[in-house]
């Protein structure tokens, strides 16, 4: 039955009203037979062979190639690139620290890299275009395997094309699923869904199959995104017609929900899809499923999509499935946000020698705490023209909605494929990390992160790994414009048994030029302190650190100073006594100090406010 809903839409601005048509059609599926179950522990590919080709000669690649080619060369001449700053946005905030990272050794990737990402406890499950690597969190080898192993494990032919791998661990059923495509033509493509047995991610995996051409003519699936709520999963999909182009050959996007209970205990599959997603007579393509921050399941599914293509564009469509998968009664609604600064499709990005590609301006990763949403992706910045990245926060989802949109770049680099991870202790947080990589004509390609505080801003940005040549994968284009692949996603995820750490599976090279999944494990700064600028004001230096016995900071206490405050914190930021409050003596150096003896052992933090200037926060360790 088809569903036509009249939408009253509220602008951003509260200042318009209009009307829009919107229309879906609900399908229920008949439940989905398991095809076989898989022991990850017993797939034995000692070799791991890759043949990669260095032409891209794929469907997807080469339809969105001659597209996207001259759409970016009408960019490169209409907004040529220049150098000015915008970094004036950054805020009085730490960037992340860095705890570790390790190269996945034994394994070639593909070309684009599709690395993903999913771990629990001390383990990382990587997906690497044409790869399967899980390791402990030191980088430790547990197992490698190509995706070409797996599926012939699942009866599928050694010339199958397998491609844009999706990970995700489920924190309320502690379990992982891998989605993966077959071959990309009407005829044979599906999409490959596996939900592991236990949390034990080299153990047992139950595996289906969703037709990649659910509507029975000439198009087939690409681009799976992936997500749950707490009874349901979700993939969403584009529909794609053979041999033709990208932006003509797109059909629609789609979205499959299939019981995820049923896939972890290797039973049928209740599904239902979700076809026919338009709005004014348009479909929405490339739906971002946003993920729930915490480990709290989501009750409902949201997806955000925008014009992708648009050379600048301020609309970002915004999509609420309510209702789960076996639910006759559910109801999607779509409505659509303005932001409040334009989003625009990104330049090719600069190294040396030749160009990075940057696909479009699609919505990469999402996120929902409470009522506020914040998502990321790639961007023209609209003052340099440089490739850049925008974070999107919507606050309000569920009323006045207000959309703020902030471009990202770096000082003298540019960046792309971001993911954005919350990394906030409670509800009331709001605070997240953006990683992204980085590239430049002086500066190899790589890994970068920065950390976002609503009250403080962004921070710096800090490099997590510094590639090591430029990216030489492939020959120069038929018309003579070098280009290398860059994406087409990074992989993260927030550690839900330490929720201030989060994974990253981001894109750098190697000595020889190919590119290679770089993982890293980065934490939100703690304790929280301030700036450059705000330590021009109060310069600080802790010694000894760690200290068994007394402690000294140094202090610079700006002239006209009338209050010193001096707290004592836990590694929370919970309070546990004040140490000193004086009106200072003399301005200038001053040297502060106390005796820890009385104190466990363990990391604490002194806040150090001087009047009204933002506090001071640093870290000492108690051994």
């Amino acid at each position: 039955m088809k569903y036509f809903f009249a939408l009253l839409i509220i602008l951003c601005n509260g200042l318009s009203l209009c009307f829009a048509q919107t229309t879906f059609n609900r399908k229920e599926i008949q439940p989905i037979v398991k095809l076989k179950s898989v022991d990850f522990s017993t797939i034995d590919d000692v070799y791991l062979p890759a043949l990669v080709s260095k032409e891209v000669n794929d469907v997807s690649s080469k339809s969105s190639k001659k597209f996207l080619n001259e759409l970016k060369k009408k960019i490169a001449i209409e907004y040529p690139k220049n150098d000015t700053p915008i970094v004036s946005n950054r805020g009085n905030v730490d960037p992340p620290e860095i705890d570790n990272g390790f190269i996945v050794f034994g394994v070639q990737p593909g070309i684009p890299l599709d690395n993903h990402l999913a771990m629990h406890n001390d383990t990382i499950v990587t997906a690497i275009n044409s790869f399967i690597s899980i390791n402990n969190s030191s980088g430790g080898f547990i197992k490698n395997f190509s995706l070409a192993s797996f599926a012939s494990q699942l009866g599928f032919n050694d010339d199958s094309r397998l491609f844009d791998p999706r990970l995700i661990f489920d924190p309320i059923e502690q379990k992982y699923v891998a989605v993966f495509l077959f071959n990309s033509s009407s005829l044979d493509s599906e999409i490959v869904v596996c939900f592991s047995e236990t949390s034990d991610a080299n153990g047992i995996w139950h595996c289906y199959l969703l037709t990649g051409n659910p509507n029975m003519d000439n198009t087939w699936t690409d681009y799976p995104m992936v997500n749950f709520t707490e009874d349901d999963m979700i993939i969403t999909v584009n529909l794609l017609r053979d041999n033709e182009s990208w932006q003509l050959g797109f059909e629609e996007s789609l979205i499959w929900q299939l019981d995820k209970k049923a896939g972890f205990n290797g039973g049928d599959i209740g599904t239902t899809l979700w076809d026919d997603i338009n709005f004014e007579g348009a479909s929405i393509r490339n739906l971002c499923p946003v993920e729930s921050g915490t480990s709290a399941p989501l009750q409902s599914s949201r997806f955000l999509s925008n014009r992708n293509f648009d050379i600048e564009n301020d609309t970002i469509f915004y999509l609420h499935l309510q209702g789960s998968h076996d639910d006759p009664n559910a109801t999607l609604t779509v409505d659509y946000i303005l932001a409040d600064v334009p989003y625009g499709v990104p330049p090719n990005a600069t190294q040396n020698g030749d160009a990075l590609q940057t696909n479009d301006a699609r919505v990469l990763e999402a996120f929902i705490v409470e009522d506020q949403i914040q998502f990321v992706g790639n961007t023209r910045n609209l003052t340099n023209n440089q490739a850049g990245i925008y974070h999107g926060v919507i606050n309000g989802i569920d009323g006045l909605n207000e959309l703020t949109l902030t471009h990202i770049i770096g000082e003298d680099y540019e960046l792309g494929y971001p993911g954005i991870i919350y990394t906030g202790d409670g509800i009331d947080e709001r605070d997240a990390i953006i990683a992204f990589d980085h590239t430049s004509f002086s500066r190899n390609p790589g890994v970068s992160a920065m950390y976002y505080d609503p009250n403080l801003g962004y921070s710096d940005i800090i490099s997590i790994i510094e590639g090591q040549a430029p990216c030489e994968m492939l020959p120069p284009t038929v018309d003579s414009i070098p280009y290398e692949r860059w994406g087409d996603y990074l992989g993260t995820q927030r550690n839900f048994n330490d929720p201030d750490q989060a994974w990253i599976a981001g894109f750098h090279t190697l000595a020889t030029g190919n590119n290679h999944p770089y993982i890293a494990s980065v934490r939100r700064p703690m304790p929280f302190s301030s700036n450059e600028e705000i330590e021009k004001k109060i310069q600080t230096k802790v010694f000894p650190n760690p200290v068994g016995h007394r402690v000294f900071v140094e202090l610079e206490i700006p002239v006209n100073t009338q209050k010193v405050s001096i707290t004592l914190l836990d590694i929370n930021g919970k309070r546990i006594d004040s140490i000193m409050e004086t009106k200072p003596k003399r301005y200038g150096k001053n040297e502060f100090s106390f005796n820890v003896s009385s104190l466990a052992q363990g990391i604490y933090q002194l806040n150090i406010s001087m009047d009204d200037a933002p506090p001071l926060l640093k870290k000492i360790v108690v051994h």
